[in-house]
């Protein structure tokens, strides 16, 4: 209280103009003071919402791999499913028959090879073929008979045109298997 009424008393004997510019400056002080509480709060609200917009972007990421975490999944178990189903397959073995059944005659040189690391429980083998004097519908139901096989997929597909409405195709398949298989 004694504080308070030193304050007092120096107020009361200031003059006018002094009274005026104490007041100003008081004033002064607050403006200032809310203004740096102003620009604090400003910028302070412009980084959490950087912050927030990283997060969100890496949530939708988060989320976007833990789909494809799912999907890949799936299709690795579908993958072992169907390898169970057809043991002992062999693509070598598939694609013979299957020219033999859709009546075409692959260029001399195609054989199945491994090819790249996959995954740690699956490797790819893949069979490139070539053939020559084909027509666009003979085509389409080449394709259309590899693509109803689960186990064999195309990976690759270069078609030129030839002589006489004929084309020359190069088709690159592939299937999995298990590593045990290849080692």
């Amino acid at each position: 209280m004694e504080a308070l009424n030193r304050i007092v008393g120096y107020i009361e004997a200031l003059d006018r103009h002094n009274f005026r510019l104490h007041v100003c400056a008081f004033f002064a002080g607050i403006i200032l003071v809310a203004s740096m509480l102003l620009y604090y709060i400003h910028s302070s609200k412009h980084d959490l919402i950087s912050q927030l917009q990283i997060l969100n972007k890496l949530a939708v990421k988060s989320c976007h791999i833990i789909d494809s975490n799912r999907r890949l999944a799936k299709d690795e178990q579908r993958l072992k499913n169907l390898l169970e189903q057809k043991r002992g397959f062999s693509i070598q073995a598939f694609f013979e028959q299957f020219c033999r059944d859709q009546n075409i005659t692959a260029e001399t040189g195609w054989a199945a090879r491994p090819a790249e690391h996959v995954s740690d429980i699956f490797d790819e083998i893949i069979l490139t073929a070539r053939f020559k004097d084909l027509t666009s519908n003979k085509l389409v139901k080449i394709l259309d008979a590899l693509n109803k096989e689960e186990i064999v997929y195309l990976k690759e597909l270069q078609i030129k045109t030839g002589t006489s409405k004929k084309i020359a195709v190069s088709v690159t398949m592939a299937t999995k298997c298990y590593k045990s298989s290849l080692e």
